[in-house]
């Protein structure tokens, strides 16, 4: 792959000097234009020129690079056989740009829980239909086929006018437990079940199931096997330690004075909450379910560290 930087304007070698546009005088011009005529020559025909949306630079690709494949057939007709989403790929690697994917807008929380709203970010990524299109349109002709590098913009799915909407700006109450870091398999699922709590908005009147929310623990979902209570016995299983996130986010509820419809002790005390703190989950059978009652939305953030589990939840 060549890229080729011109410094006159590809728009009048192209398409040809519009009347009453002196870009440079007629005779500079046809030197310049003999210039890059030779340099396409040079290219050979089975390339393409992805022109820059400033037509300003070149990028040059081998039809060999995009995955095109060039037969005659017997009659001596060009053909181009190739793979859409190959090349696709292709041009999303060989055209390697500063492109980047929408970003929603967030809540964020300074370290005295004054809680702020982050502005979310469009994204721009290359438009590999048109791009295509354009291509398919050209393949055919004569020489060394050009096509225009386009772009499209997403928007992302929330935005800080929703998120202002919900009027949510008060610290409403947390709690946090603690954990042996030590042992890594219970770790790893307590930092599991609490990701889906990172940016949670409960809307007034609306039911938060636990175990809807979290999803069934088994080792295809990424849980690992790790000390659990199984009718008033210790055991390994799948998602050891996911109650004790159930359990934080109980206590963090009851303290910001949100309706408990459902909870259930375990059948032995447990040490990381007081007795009859706890919340014990199990997936399809025991559940957390937490209603809002206030008059509008709430956020439950989780945050997860080596040692420690931690949620907080503003109004």
């Amino acid at each position: 792959m060549k890229k080729l930087v011109l410094i006159i304007s590809l728009a009048a070698l192209f398409l040809g000097v519009n009347e009453g546009i002196n870009i440079i005088e007629n005779t500079e011009l046809e030197k310049q234009n003999l210039i890059l005529r030779q340099n396409i020559a040079d290219w050979g025909e089975e390339q393409v020129l992805f022109l820059s949306p400033d037509l300003a630079e070149i990028t040059v690709v081998s039809y060999d690079e995009l995955g095109l494949d060039i037969l005659l057939d017997d009659d001596n007709n060009l053909k181009v056989l190739y793979d859409k989403e190959k090349v696709a790929d292709n041009l999303l690697r060989l055209l390697a740009l500063p492109l980047n994917e929408a970003k929603n807008s967030y809540f964020a929380v300074s370290y005295d829980n004054q809680i702020s709203i982050v502005p979310e970010e469009h994204g721009l990524t290359l438009n590999v239909d048109k791009m295509l299109g354009e291509l398919e349109n050209n393949l055919y002709l004569h020489g060394p086929v050009t096509v225009q590098i386009a772009y499209q913009e997403h928007d992302p799915a929330v935005t800080e006018e929703d998120l202002a909407k919900l009027g949510i700006d008060e610290f409403l109450a947390e709690y946090k437990t603690e954990f042996a870091a030590a042992n890594q398999a219970r770790a790893a699922n307590i930092w599991l079940a609490s990701s889906n709590f990172q940016e949670y908005i409960l809307p007034p009147g609306e039911v938060l199931s636990f175990n809807e929310i979290v999803g069934e623990r088994t080792a295809e979902r990424g849980y690992q096997k790790a000390g659990v209570l199984i009718n008033a016995q210790y055991d390994i299983d799948y998602g050891g330690g996911v109650c004790q996130v159930s359990s934080t986010l109980y206590n963090a509820a009851r303290l910001a004075n949100l309706t408990i419809l459902e909870r259930h002790s375990h059948s032995h005390e447990v040490t990381y909450v007081p007795k009859g703190r706890d919340a014990a989950v199990v997936y399809g059978e025991k559940d957390l379910k937490i209603r809002n009652d206030r008059e509008g939305a709430v956020l439950i953030k989780s945050y997860f560290a080596a040692d420690s589990i931690t949620f907080k939840i503003f109004g």
